[in-house]
């Protein structure tokens, strides 16, 4: 018994010894009867870097402060170019027209460009923040509620959220009755 098993495991041995020696033999004359294929050279134009010019910044103190200060900085505020005083900055009235009562508030929605959606005149509007309804504009919004201003007026109109419809459950012989529904059964054989 002893002798069979060892001359399987020599043939075996034999046997793997001898893929192993083919597989050297055949990675050799694969490396020296194949060649390389020739290289592709870059093209001179990729090679070539232009010269980048910039424009030089129009005011060098600005530029300085702007590197100099913490991105992160608890006080850092956007840039607010200067108003010309030429333009004429139109009045809004203080009272508001009533217009605002007939804007029945139907959706708000979020995203990149958060808004709602509003019904006015019979017609469904999507509005953003500085949006106007006649000499209403859109201030601020809340997840069920929004702000519109008209001059030192200001009214806030809520979502008002549907109720959700009641399903009447389908009572199958044989089960259990809820006692809600038992009772509502009893009153309609007794007529109550």
């Amino acid at each position: 018994m002893k002798n069979t098993l060892e001359l399987q495991l020599r043939k075996l041995a034999v046997g793997l010894t001898v893929v192993v020696v083919l597989l050297l033999v055949w990675s050799a004359a694969r490396s020296l009867l194949l060649a390389d294929p020739e290289p592709i050279l870059p093209a001179e134009a990729s090679l070539r870097v232009d010269r980048l010019s910039l424009p030089s910044p129009a005011d060098e103190a600005l530029s300085q402060s702007l590197a100099a200060r913490p991105l992160f900085w608890q006080n850092r505020q956007p840039y607010v170019p200067p108003v010309d005083s030429g333009e004429e900055i139109a009045q809004v009235n203080s009272g508001g027209s009533g217009a605002i009562d007939s804007v029945l508030l139907q959706g708000v929605y979020t995203g990149a460009k958060p808004g709602i959606i509003i019904s006015y005149k019979g017609e469904r509007r999507r509005l953003s923040v500085g949006d106007a309804v006649e000499d209403w504009e859109f201030t601020m919004m809340s997840p069920d509620s929004v702000i519109f201003e008209s001059g030192s007026d200001s009214r806030t109109l809520s979502l008002e959220h549907a109720l959700p419809a009641v399903v009447p459950r389908k009572v199958v012989p044989g089960k259990a009755v809820p006692k809600a529904v038992e009772k509502k059964d009893n009153r309609k054989k007794t007529g109550e």
